[in-house]
């Protein structure tokens, strides 16, 4: 059996500097904001899963957005459950993971009041507006173990409007406000680390 994935947005922008950041960290507790096929999540279990114990948790609306019409969203999220069983599957059922199909910062806000946190690696590649990206950063900053990893993909991405609706802007002003607390990690502009260090 091989996953079903339609888009190579992960293998793209990320699989390179995946392969050499994350078997340094060797993540075992891991949060994805924006899912979509499972891509990402299922290259994770994969590269860590056969040889540990792995917590996946993913957060999705599997709705209508800029990269999923609404006819599409039902078939996006019936494809992320399939990849995602064949992952658990082929990591001898190391891992467990959780979804969530909601919208991030509600499950964010949730799991900072149930003390849900210490993630070692939080993978933030969902809404590409400004609020939405400076609030799952801030939210998933909490929830981040020290010496836990915060990716952040789609840096350069620009659409057709105002420069507020890009991500850019949002991770710069989360960089900036907390650099006493995070060490950045050279990478390719697409992606930004950042390392918790308090």
């Amino acid at each position: 059996m091989q996953y079903i994935f339609t888009k190579d947005w992960f293998d793209k922008n990320s699989r390179q500097n995946w392969d050499r950041i994350v078997p340094i960290i060797n993540p075992k507790k891991i949060l994805e904001i924006g899912s979509y096929e499972g891509a990402a999540a299922c290259y994770l279990i994969e590269k860590l899963g056969k040889n540990n114990f792995l917590e996946v948790h993913c957060i999705d609306t599997w709705e209508e957005s800029d990269d999923i019409p609404k006819e599409d969203a039902v078939i996006v999220e019936k494809r992320f459950d399939y990849n995602m069983q064949l992952a658990v599957n082929k990591s001898q059922n190391k891992t467990k993971y959780f979804k969530y199909k909601s919208q991030s910062h509600l499950v964010l806000s949730k799991m900072i009041a149930d003390g849900v946190g210490d993630f070692e690696l939080i993978y933030i590649d969902a809404s590409h507006y400004a609020v939405d990206v400076l609030t799952d950063a801030v939210l998933s900053f909490k929830l981040l173990k020290a010496g836990g990893i915060l990716i952040f993909d789609d840096y350069l991405w620009a659409g057709d409007e105002n420069i507020v609706y890009y991500p850019k802007i949002a991770i710069d002003s989360f960089t900036n406000v907390f650099s006493k607390h995070i060490k950045l990690i050279p990478a390719p502009l697409n992606q930004i680390y950042a390392v918790k260090i308090t």
